[in-house]
């Protein structure tokens, strides 16, 4: 089966800046809906982004 990566991978790498605010975001969704919300957070804030970034469209198995 195929899953995609959640936020805990994210912070698992370490590298996710305030991840408060993406927690939140992200405690009711997955996969590209997450990923989409993730960029307009940086857009909006002009976050800079974090290489893990990733990790939300990659798939894990």
């Amino acid at each position: 089966m195929r899953y995609r990566a959640g936020l805990g991978a994210v912070l698992r790498c370490g590298t996710i800046d305030r991840g408060m605010v993406f927690a939140k975001v992200f405690a009711g969704d997955e996969g590209e809906k997450s990923f989409g919300l993730l960029q307009q957070l940086h857009t909006q804030n002009g976050l800079r982004t974090p290489t893990p970034i990733a990790f939300f469209t990659d798939v894990f198995r």
